[in-house]
């Protein structure tokens, strides 16, 4: 199950990153629906849990200008890496919704979750997650 769940993360991932969104998040939400509720802060070995596959959803969502959709998919995000409290995890999920809100021109929110996501990679010197970001 574990391997499974790893598996159609990265999978859903480079779906992603191909620019297939739909498919991104058709994927990812089936993973998510089959991730047991007692496992949704475990990272099997990953730098975040795998629950933060989220972001892709959300992340995906606002590519195909669909941001009602992502708003509960980033609430969630958020919210998990706060709990969750690594600098990576942080990092990520606050970068990421700072896309979405660039993408549907809220720059006030983009500019605070940038900040944050960026201040979140400074404190864990995680440079990889620092250098895409720094530029937006």
């Amino acid at each position: 199950m574990k391997l499974r769940l790893l598996t159609m993360s990265y999978l859903a991932q480079a779906h992603y990153i191909r620019g297939d969104y739909g498919r991104s998040i058709a994927l990812a939400l089936d993973n998510l629906a089959a991730l047991p509720a007692a496992w949704i802060y475990e990272t099997f070995g990953n730098t975040a849990p795998i629950s933060n596959e989220r972001i892709s959803v959300f992340n995906s969502l606002g590519e195909l200008g669909r941001f009602d959709e992502a708003v509960p998919h980033e609430t969630e995000a958020l919210r998990i890496a706060d709990v969750v409290h690594d600098a990576f995890s942080v990092g990520r999920a606050y970068t990421g919704s700072a896309l979405l809100h660039v993408r549907s021109g809220r720059w006030a929110t983009a500019r605070s979750r940038l900040e944050r996501g960026i201040a979140a990679y400074w404190a864990g010197n995680i440079s990889l997650g620092l250098y895409p970001v720094t530029a937006h």
